[in-house]
């Protein structure tokens, strides 16, 4: 968890920059977690995990609103 981290915009369109994290152990994940006074969120506002394991999915990712 955390190989990869990306912060660029607002994702969800509040102004507050977003934090995505990447897990590329076992089958792959993203997780974006929002901006909340105080630092992000403690649990992910949206999960994506790997349609296909072993795939490297989240190995590489970038933010853009």
């Amino acid at each position: 968890f955390g190989q990869r981290l990306a912060a660029r915009g607002a994702l969800d369109g509040d102004g507050a920059p977003d934090l995505v994290v990447s897990a590329i152990a076992d089958t792959g994940a993203v997780y974006v977690y929002a901006a909340r006074p105080g630092g992000p969120s403690l649990t992910p506002t949206l999960q994506r995990a790997a349609p296909v394991a072993g795939q490297d999915f989240g190995y590489g990712i970038a933010a853009s609103r």
